[in-house]
Order: C-alpha cells, then structure tokens, then sequence
C-alpha cells in the first residue's frame, strides 16, 4: 500500500503542478496582452497629440499671415486716405459751390463699394491696386 499511496502523491502532486503551470501561464498570456494594448494606447495618444502639435503650428501660420494682411491693409487705407486728402485739398475752392471733379465722384464711388465689400467679407475683403477704379 505504500506504492499506491506514493503514487497518488505524485499524481497528486503531477496535476497541482500541471494546474499552477496553466494558471502561471494564463496570468502571464493576460499580462503580455495587456501590455501590448498599454503600448497601442500610448502609441494612439502619441499620434494624437502630434496631430494636436501639427494643428496648433498651423494656427500659428495662420495667425501671422492674418496679422501680416491686417497690417498691409492697414497701410493700403492710410495711403489712400493721404492720396484722397491730397485730391480734396486741391478742389477745396470747387467744392465751395458743391462742385466736385468727376475723378473725385469716381473715386467716392470706389470708396464706397470698397467700403461696402469690406462690410460684408471683414478682414479678408481684397484691398484693390493703387489708382485702381480711378480713370477717365
């Protein structure tokens, strides 16, 4: 009887030893597969915050261009506004008997539309060439 039970002891001990080699092995398969999805997700985030980077570099670009637009539309009125003063100045004495050159009306007219356009579109509205809408 001291075989049998000294076998039952190794199988015994054989199935324990296979059981906690499964259950070793599945702790360690779930552990591998948790790390490979910790490592798409950092991946995942990584990509996402690159694309965040990229989108926030071009809203900088943007940005500067819009202020770089602002700022030679800002120079356009200014030159326009002298050049307009300029030919007033020079009909002040037709303009006391409300008598204004054709030129001037033209150019009142572009002003006006211009004026108009930019209303309409904000900033962005297009600021026309030096002398543009003015002519015979």
């Amino acid at each position: 009887m001291k075989i049998a039970a000294w076998l039952l002891a190794v199988l015994v001990s054989a199935l324990a030893a296979a059981a906690g080699g499964y259950w070793r092995g599945h702790a360690d398969g779930w552990a591998a597969r948790e790390g490979r999805q910790a490592v798409d997700t950092v991946q995942q985030l990584s990509g996402v915050l690159e694309k965040h980077r990229n989108l926030i570099d071009d809203s900088n670009t943007a940005s500067a261009n819009l202020r770089k637009a602002m700022g030679a539309r800002a120079a356009e009125d200014r030159k326009f506004s002298r050049e307009f003063h300029d030919a007033l100045k020079q009909t002040a004495a037709a303009r006391a008997g409300c008598r204004f050159d054709d030129n001037i009306v033209r150019q009142l007219d572009a002003a006006r539309e211009r004026a108009a356009q930019a209303a309409a579109g904000g900033n962005a509205a297009t600021v026309p060439a030096a002398g543009a809408g003015a002519g015979p």
